[in-house]
């Protein structure tokens, strides 16, 4: 069946889980991050001998064990047993690789408390509740564990760790643990890997299983392909589909294969119209077909790979923007920032990887506030914040987050993940689109969830998963929709009307709304962030200050400090740029800046109110030094 030239802005959304077969690619190597020697090392060298493979846990009664691993790819697991504290353990996932254990609690949705800021852990989640500020007066410490095999079921399990939680980074797929014990190294973590790796598998909620194979069943029922208004072939919604079923590891399904069966027959009417060849279907299927481990470089003959690299333009100001090739080029080019960043998560998957051009000129779309522009009209790059569009926005971090984080990157992640903060309802958690998307909808919250997730922002991307699940029909309670369990709807409003009437057996506007918002909106339920579709590379969080906004006159010195280890800020996610400075954290901070070196001033042995366990010790015997 024929298809129409595309629209302006074609679907987007989606994401996936690393398939279980992938053609070979070679990957970006990040720069290693530093490792932060933690203050905590310090002192447990002091108070323990190095240990070994730890013991047994101490008998006890079965501990209350809650929460869920990460997905394979997915993060650092984090386990937290509150022992003699309240008879629980805590499993949690921490998205993408961590740089230090104290950040990986934090992106799990730990709240802590430190001794002035430093490695050492007082409390977890306000227990134990004495002690704090002086974390060593209440007969009990946080200790630090790791399974050194990681998910090898033939490991040799728990091991007590001495490297601290300011240690790191932290790979993904890594499992560490904290338990409060009297001495550090005799109260091992009271859940086994058999017991994780049963919530490893378990790591997609119900809600997000629902989802998925309601999607699978409108792919079953529209023979493999969606269809619009007189019979149209949605192929955009279908590739907006097979991301979502990717991201939750159902890459070989017979509902997946058979929708990618269907959509490579009808790829060439998807992606050309006559002479025409257009950047989004090009750029979209590229990144969908490697997102699921398809060879890009045979799809019915297509080279996707070579097809999305002829379309790059190579000399003048629209240098390395993705752009179609049309037989009449006043016929208006429809490229966008969909497309550009599709363009860069499909190439970041091939042997040769993205041109730095086709970066640049999507780092140029970024508009004054921090947020991207969508459509490319007027000047080459984005000067006027009047051109921002939220879901261009969050594609555009998700497309930006797997990349190696260049100072410019960096910059540009930062500042969009501020912006996108700005833009989430702090009752609800969702977000709005930009013009006849502007009030909060399942696609837009969809996007921008799996984008915070992707940057390591995990409690305002359970925010937003939060309010995409009130919008679900669920067994039980779905009055005339029974039938569609699990779908998504796009709004409260969509909602109400589907419990009343259903969502339009034979209405195909409502159904097709249902599907995009379906299709996107189950992003945010703990599906594989778009970076990480496909990859076994991690991906780095991005920190940010909520209280030091793009226009902030030192937000370049802050990001600097930030970026080289110097500044961690507070547990609330603050810098608090204008509080007092303390000699103890000056102490630090040049610490830092100079590298951690090891002071030859024995830590804690001049001054009378600084011991060998205070968290600056080391800092304050190096500037002894350093007279």
């Amino acid at each position: 069946m024929p298809l129409p030239r595309p629209a302006i802005v074609d679907t987007i959304r989606g994401n996936d889980a690393p398939p279980t077969h992938r053609a070979p690619q070679r990957r970006h190597h990040r720069p290693g991050s530093a490792t932060t020697v933690s203050v905590w090392l310090t002192l447990l060298l002091l108070m323990a001998a190095v240990p070994g493979v730890a013991p047994a846990a101490a008998a006890s009664t079965a501990p209350t064990i809650t929460g869920v691993a990460c997905a394979p790819g997915a993060g650092v697991t984090l386990v937290v047993d509150f022992t003699a504290l309240a008879d629980e353990v805590h499993v949690r996932c921490a998205p993408g690789e961590q740089p230090s254990g104290l950040a990986a609690l934090a992106a799990a949705g730990f709240t802590t408390t430190s001794e002035s800021g430093a490695g050492t852990v007082c409390t977890i989640d306000g227990r134990p509740t004495e002690g704090y500020p002086h974390c060593w007066i209440t007969g009990g410490f946080w200790s630090y564990w790791a399974l050194p095999n990681g998910w090898d079921v033939a490991g040799p399990g728990w091991a007590f760790s001495e490297l601290g939680l300011g240690s790191g980074p932290l790979p993904v797929d890594a499992i560490v643990a904290l338990s409060w014990a009297e001495a550090f190294d005799t109260q091992a973590p009271r859940v086994g890997l058999a017991d994780l790796v049963e919530r490893r598998a378990s790591a997609l909620s119900a809600e997000a299983i629902a989802a998925l194979e309601w999607i699978e069943g409108q792919l079953d029922t529209s023979g493999g392909i969606f269809e619009g208004f007189g019979g149209t072939l949605e192929i955009g919604v279908t590739l907006d589909a097979l991301l979502a079923l990717a991201a939750g590891g159902r890459t070989h399904t017979p509902a997946t294969v058979a929708a990618f069966d269907q959509v490579t027959a009808e790829l060439s009417a998807y992606t050309t119209f006559g002479e025409d060849r257009f950047a989004g279907p090009f750029t979209k299927a590229l990144f969908t077909y490697a997102a699921a481990g398809r060879d890009v470089h045979d799809v019915d003959g297509w080279d996707l790979e070579a097809e999305v690299r002829s379309l790059v333009v190579t000399d003048g100001p629209w240098a390395g923007r993705v752009a179609d090739q049309l037989a009449d080029p006043g016929s208006g080019d429809l490229s966008n920032g969909f497309s550009q960043a599709y363009a860069v998560l499909g190439l970041e998957r091939t042997d040769a990887g993205v041109p730095d051009a086709v970066v640049s000129f999507l780092l140029a779309q970024q508009c004054p506030s921090g947020g991207f522009r969508l459509f490319y009209v007027g000047d080459p790059a984005c000067v006027t914040d009047t051109q921002v569009d939220a879901d261009g926005t969050f594609l555009a971090i998700g497309a930006l987050v797997g990349l190696p984080r260049t100072p410019a990157v960096a910059a540009a992640l930062r500042d969009a993940v501020l912006w996108t903060l700005s833009r989430q309802d702090p009752g609800t958690g969702a977000f709005g689109g930009t013009a006849v998307t502007a009030a909060a909808n399942a696609n837009s919250t969809g996007l921008a969830g799996a984008a915070l997730s992707a940057v390591g922002r995990s409690a305002d991307a359970q925010a937003a998963a939060a309010w995409i699940r009130s919008l679900q029909l669920l067994d039980g309670s779905a009055g005339a929709a029974a039938d569609d369990i699990g779908a998504l709807g796009y709004n409260p409003g969509a909602l109400a009307a589907a419990l009343e009437s259903g969502i339009g057996t034979g209405d195909v506007s409502a159904r097709d709304q249902w599907r995009r918002a379906t299709t996107q909106g189950v992003l945010a339920l703990g599906l594989t962030p778009l970076a990480a579709i496909g990859s076994d590379q991690p991906l780095l969080p991005v920190t940010v200050f909520t209280d030091v906004g793009v226009g902030h006159p030192f937000a370049d010195a802050i990001a600097w400090m930030i970026d080289n280890n110097i500044t961690t800020g507070y547990p609330d996610g603050t810098f608090r740029p204008t509080a007092n400075v303390t000699r103890q954290a000056t102490a630090a901070f040049l610490w830092r800046a100079a590298g951690q070196p090891t002071p030859t001033t024995t830590p804690g042995t001049t001054f009378t109110d600084v011991g060998p366990s205070h968290p600056f010790a080391d800092a304050i015997a190096w500037m002894i030094d350093n007279n």
